[in-house]
């Protein structure tokens, strides 16, 4: 029998005060995190803007004939390959090393969205500051990413259900990091302990969650404080339930 060791209303009613309540800290922390995310893709938009250039210089000078004859499907696939391949490779490093840089700070982001949510609940109060906090954390944060992400997908390649089985046994691993410094492999262990039974609770605040962040344009924008929030309430709701981890 399910032992709920959380209400799933409780924790939806607690998110939308909670965001209402905080609505000025909440808009400028999401201010600032598409700010932070836009001056990183400046570098994206400028660098492709250059790729495009020699790229519609090559389809202005792209013929589809030869010889006086209409080239055949693999001829032009050739063609185009052979004059794309070396623009792509070209700009191919850059994209590569601008995506590690946007990847690095959406992980930091995240872990900060954590903290301040983590702040505001336990004390009352919290600073857009603490977006920022976490960047210390970031090489555990990747490491426990990368693990999480390989143990999720394992999961999934074994008929599907046992992958979401671990999503929800090991979704709080990056608030024990964030909450209690906690080392990769502990964190993933902690995550487990605390959601012992309480899977269909999870699922159900998830449901809800997907629910409401789709559900208009002033949601959407706050889909990602409404869903931190809620977690952080179900976390130390079960952080409480456990005494040996509280």
């Amino acid at each position: 029998m399910i032992n709920p060791k959380f209400s799933v209303f409780d924790a939806v009613v607690y998110a939308l005060k909670t965001v209402l309540d905080n609505f000025r800290l909440f808009f400028l922390s999401m201010l600032a995190l598409m700010g932070t995310i836009l001056v990183i893709l400046l570098p994206f938009g400028f660098v492709f803007g250059l790729a495009l250039v020699p790229f519609f210089k090559t389809l202005a000078n792209f013929n589809v004939t030869h010889g006086g004859q209409n080239m055949t499907g693999p001829e032009l696939i050739a063609q185009m390959r052979e004059a794309v391949l070396p623009i792509l490779f070209k700009y191919a490093p850059v994209f590569i090393l601008l995506a590690l840089i946007m990847f690095v700070v959406i992980v930091v982001l995240v872990f900060g969205f954590i903290r301040l949510v983590l702040t505001l609940h336990d004390t009352g109060s919290a600073s857009v500051t603490l977006l920022f906090s976490e960047v210390k954390k970031f090489p555990k944060a990747l490491g426990a990413w990368f693990l999480y992400s390989t143990i999720i997908t394992i999961g999934l390649l074994l008929f599907v259900v046992p992958g979401l089985y671990m999503i929800f046994r090991f979704m709080f691993f990056s608030y024990f990091i964030v909450d209690k410094n906690s080392t990769i492999i502990e964190s993933l262990k902690q995550s487990w302990r605390i959601t012992q039974g309480q899977i269909w609770p999870l699922l159900a605040i998830n449901m809800v969650i997907v629910a409401l962040s789709v559900a208009g344009p002033l949601i959407v924008l706050f889909s990602a404080p409404f869903s931190i929030t809620s977690m952080v309430y179900v976390y130390r709701k079960l952080l409480k339930s456990t005494p040996e981890l509280s």
